[in-house]
């Protein structure tokens, strides 16, 4: 995979020596475009202790998850398990701590060994030293009784690389070991995503330096299940596509590392960190395409794509650096915030950093950082507008006070409209409930004198007949001892045996009359008895009728006083909405005076702004 790596499938057929030579062509322009376009460098530094510092360096950055990527180049895959990256501190944290979990902890100083060992293989500059440290790490990898996740990683790169040890098969059953002690272990998700993702890449990568291409693409697809961003993974799937002959899939792969280092860019650019932008710049994931001669296949499609990118681009760095400085002397320091100012600031290093740059990524990057300078003179303009705007506010806020006093008095008044009803209602029941108490005890008297008209002595038929026989009987025996006498002092007087004649006379001719007299009151009896009964009906019917009378009244008078209540509640709630509506009209002629005074004073801030803010415009305009 080196510069000078030969290709596969080279039969040495004429055909294939043209082919051959196409390609080295194509290789060597690829490679121009690399020096040309992003300064890349055919012959970096390749020794240990820069790449480690370098790698220290990007990992300093404390870059979001989806730029904090750090790309492994295949020729440095070994060297990535001893710098000091997030996913190897979470794979040392529990040796660290003297922890013991089954599957994913391992033995302290077995570990500490293992590390040693894997460290000293990997910077080994002899061959022999190397198959020394490569055979004392695999016996400290086999004495740890955890078999820990990370060994089992480092056991696989280690049959993956080491020439003494290389066994594919052997490699990937350690990495799916380690899989499936990821899989099953305890922790945060993601970074469980990211360490089954690069064993997967470990994989494609092993399956890659034993020649099998296919299958280091089918792995490598199966990596970004786990991180769909992954960038190595997209970097070698686009070589192994072109390989394979898939040479537009390859390029869009190639395209999307692109667009990846441009979202980094833009990411720096939001964050105004010049130095962010400056390494982005400098050091893209990009730049590892021209390493590779396999990438020479979509030369002509890379180098379309790139001129796409970078229209325009000599116009708009021109137009960015007169604009900036042209707002530098308006002088306009009072309306910029802190914000403004560190804007400011990056693009002042930034023009005078990279205004001669021929790099791809700043020319593709131009009208971003276009769209990123008129957004921040925007924002000072509509700083501008705010402050005039305030001074008007100053204006208005009577007209709003008078307004918000008016709503509050609409409010108090909706309020006691509300409060005035439910006042009313309880106090038209009270009045019904003491009117229907008064008329009860009425009522009750009644019911109780209809009751007891039955039992009345004057109205009892049996009573009437009971008197009249008692008067008859009197009246009649007193009339037969009167006429029993009168008749005898007349007959007998000079009789001396008057005794008997005297009882006769009683008894014959007073009792006559007694009897006449008897006769003549059971007659009155009877017709008094007969009077009780007819007195008792007309006075049932009299009470019955003013106990209907009586609940007539009750009910006129109940809807009286609801009638009553209701004329008083709504001249009440009558009187309030029109006061409510008096207050909402003088809302409304308020807010006209508002609305006309605010155009008043909109035309003078206007015109301040446009003598304030003129030149700033034309800044914006001209975008």
């Amino acid at each position: 995979m080196a510069e000078d790596k030969k290709i596969y499938n080279i039969n040495g057929s004429s055909e294939a020596e043209t082919k051959e030579l196409d390609l080295e062509v194509a290789f060597s322009r690829l490679k121009k475009i690399g020096r040309d376009k992003f300064q890349w460098d055919s012959h970096p530094v390749s020794n240990y202790p820069s790449k480690i510092k370098s790698s220290s360096h990007f990992f300093n950055l404390n870059l979001p998850p989806e730029y904090g990527e750090y790309f492994i180049s295949f020729e440095d895959s070994q060297l990535f398990w001893i710098l000091d990256s997030p996913v190897l501190q979470y794979l040392e944290e529990p040796a660290l701590k003297g922890g013991d979990k089954e599957g994913v902890k391992q033995d302290t100083e077995t570990g500490k060994l293992v590390k040693d060992y894997y460290s000293k293989w990997v910077t080994a500059a002899r061959k022999s030293e190397q198959k020394y440290f490569a055979q004392s790490l695999l016996k400290a990898i086999s004495k740890d009784r955890n078999k820990g996740l990370l060994n089992n990683i480092l056991a696989g790169v280690l049959f993956s690389f080491d020439e003494t040890l290389q066994s594919l098969e052997t490699a990937l059953q350690y990495f799916d070991q380690a899989d499936m002690l990821a899989k099953d272990s305890e922790g945060d998700d993601s970074i469980k995503s990211e360490i089954r993702y690069l064993l997967k890449v470990y994989s494609g990568f092993a399956y890659y330096k034993f020649g099998k291409v296919f299958e280091a693409n089918q792995v490598l697809k199966e990596s970004l299940v786990y991180k769909p961003d992954g960038i190595t993974a997209r970097l070698y799937l686009g070589m192994t596509e072109i390989i394979l002959g898939n040479l537009f899939n390859g390029n869009d792969y190639v395209c999307d590392i692109y667009e990846y280092d441009l979202k980094r860019i833009a990411y720096a650019m939001g964050e105004n960190n010049i130095v962010l932008f400056q390494y982005f710049m400098k050091n893209p994931i990009f730049l590892n395409i021209f390493n590779y001669r396999e990438f020479a296949g979509i030369t002509a499609m890379l180098d379309e794509y790139l001129q796409g990118k970078e229209l325009d681009s000599g116009i708009l760095i021109q137009k960015l650096r007169k604009k900036f400085e042209i707002f530098t002397e308006l002088h306009l320091n009072e309306y910029q915030g802190n914000e403004v100012k560190t804007s400011m600031a990056f693009f002042d290093k930034l023009i005078k950093g990279f205004f001669t740059s021929q790099l791809s990524f700043f020319l593709a990057s131009l009208p971003s950082l276009m769209a990123k300078f008129n957004g921040t003179l925007q924002f000072v303009f509509d700083t501008i507008r705010e402050r005039f705007v305030a001074e008007n506010q100053v204006h208005l806020r009577i007209y709003d006070q008078n307004i918000a006093d008016l709503q509050l008095l609409i409010e108090h008044l909706t309020k006691e409209i509300g409060d005035l009803k439910v006042k009313y209602k309880e106090k038209t029941k009270a009045s019904i409930a003491l009117y229907e108490e008064k008329f009860q005890e009425h009522m009750d008297y009644l019911e109780r004198k209809l009751t007891g008209v039955s039992g009345d002595s004057p109205n009892n038929p049996a009573a009437a007949f009971k008197g009249s026989m008692t008067y008859s009987i009197i009246l009649s025996i007193l009339i037969m001892l009167v006429i029993g006498f009168a008749s005898y002092s007349t007959n007998y007087a000079q009789d001396e045996t008057g005794y008997v004649q005297l009882f006769r006379s009683i008894l014959i001719t007073g009792g006559k009359w007694g009897i006449i007299t008897f006769v003549f009151g059971v007659i009155v009896s009877v017709f008094s008895a007969v009077y009780a009964v007819y007195e008792k009906s007309v006075e049932k019917q009299r009470i019955v009728q003013e106990i209907s009378d009586l609940k007539f009244r009750r009910e006129k008078g109940i809807e009286t006083i609801k009638s009553d209540a209701e004329k008083a509640e709504k001249i009440t709630v009558k009187n309030l909405n029109e006061r409510t509506e008096q207050y909402k009209k003088r809302i409304e002629d308020i807010q006209i005076e508002r609305k006309k005074r605010e155009e008043e004073l909109n035309a003078i801030i206007e015109k301040k702004i446009k003598e304030e803010a003129e030149k700033l415009l034309e800044l914006i305009e001209k975008e």
